[in-house]
């Protein structure tokens, strides 16, 4: 009886070894991937532009494929529901010119790129084709694991997922808990496409504390994170309906985030290296400009 229950619990381990090391192989190669595409599309047309000064050799191209969204962010003063999205023919004479003068980095810009779901698709398997880093920014709403799919299987090298608040709030329909399910998908399926997945996060007075929460998030689930500090339009749009309330960041508000990181970067470090206060006192000093030999003669009075 204990010899079977040593043999049972012999092969368990051995699966849950073998499927560990094909984790761990499956991660090595979408380093070693991901490492390999950031080299072809970024570092080397970098070089090249060093090299060739006098040629116009842009590193990075933005695309607006569509300026309609399908939500209405206070802070977001673009308006463009009534305007067309971008014509595929139109689309593809960009890639190939782009293509003819060395860039190889291609960024989708909206408006939500995602409500024209078939025309993302085909646009990203025609870049990719041609060498090109695809760049997909999304709120998300519109994901769905068919689409996840469609678009890994296109070539496409990352996803933008913005998202800035974990429940809803006044203004910001970008909530964490709106898009969760295909979030864990599109992390799930991350290996086996090879795409770069991480948060877009945008900080405003209402969400300093979901922007800390996100964060957390994304750590938990190894993906990394970009922010953005919401500032009011540079000029007056007639169209725009929140001037009063599209949660601009203000000095006060910067200040306070300033506070708080400095109390949690001192935190942390007197954590990390516990002193006395006669060491620290040492080291104000020396942050004032105080010599070595000042500082010796502080501690020793």
């Amino acid at each position: 009886m204990k010899s079977s229950i040593s043999f049972h619990s012999s092969q368990n381990h051995l699966k849950r070894s073998i499927l560990k090391a094909k984790k761990e192989d499956q991660k090595t190669k979408y380093h070693l991937h991901n490492f390999t595409r950031a080299y072809r599309s970024w570092l080397l047309p970098y070089i090249k532009s060093c090299l060739y000064t006098r040629q116009f050799r842009p590193i990075l191209a933005f695309l607006y494929t569509d300026l309609n969204c399908n939500l209405e962010c206070h802070y977001c003063y673009s308006r463009g529901k009534k305007i067309s999205g971008m014509t595929m023919q139109v689309a593809r004479d960009c890639v190939d010119w782009l293509s003819s003068i060395g860039c190889r980095v291609l960024a989708y810009m909206g408006g939500e790129p995602l409500v024209r779901k078939d025309f993302i698709i085909e646009l990203t398997r025609y870049a990719a084709e041609k060498g090109f880093f695809v760049y997909l920014p999304t709120n998300g709403i519109l994901l769905d694991e068919s689409f996840i799919d469609d678009i890994g299987k296109a070539g496409v090298s990352a996803v933008n997922l913005a998202v800035d608040a974990v429940a809803p709030c006044e203004g910001l329909p970008k909530y964490f808990g709106r898009i969760r399910p295909q979030f864990e998908y599109l992390v799930e399926k991350q290996n086996q496409y090879g795409y770069i997945t991480f948060f877009n996060i945008n900080i405003t007075p209402n969400n300093i504390d979901d922007v800390k929460e996100l964060t957390e998030t994304a750590h938990k689930y190894d993906i990394a994170t970009d922010y953005h500090i919401n500032e009011p339009p540079l000029i007056k749009y007639d169209t725009y309906q929140h001037e009063e309330d599209g949660a601009w960041i203000t000095d006060k508000d910067v200040q306070t985030v300033r506070q708080d990181q400095y109390r949690r970067r001192g935190v942390a470090q007197q954590e990390r290296h516990p002193v006395s206060r006669r060491a620290w006192s040492g080291r104000r000093h020396r942050a004032a400009g105080a010599t070595a030999q000042d500082v010796r003669t502080h501690l020793s009075g």
